[in-house]
């Protein structure tokens, strides 16, 4: 049994891959313009202690690129658009709206 044990710590420890523990520095970081990258927000809060920026959670900066979030934001509304229209689409195809205009429900 002990041989199995040992044959199992010593796999994990032949692999000598590092683990990340914190970010590295070699990491590109965006500064939130929320807070200017301060991570306090810059607004006035009545009754609260806390003061760190809501949009970047205290840390000042973001990993990802503020436009890559922007074509992603504007991706996700064109979709929601797209399903949108042809939910509306299929609600015309099988006579839903005709049921509702029938009770005067849309107008």
């Amino acid at each position: 049994m002990t041989d199995d044990w040992e044959s199992f710590v010593n796999s994990l420890v032949e692999d000598n891959t590092p683990i990340p523990t914190k970010p590295s520095r070699n990491e590109k970081r965006y500064p939130c313009g929320e807070c200017s990258g301060t991570g306090l927000y810059q607004g006035a809060r009545i009754h609260q202690q806390k003061r760190h920026c809501f949009a970047c959670r205290g840390k000042g900066y973001f990993k990802t690129d503020p436009r890559k979030l922007q074509k992603q934001r504007e991706a996700r509304a064109r979709k929601r658009e797209e399903l949108k229209a042809a939910a509306m689409q299929a609600n015309i195809d099988t006579g839903l709206l005709d049921h509702f205009k029938a009770y005067n429900m849309l107008e």
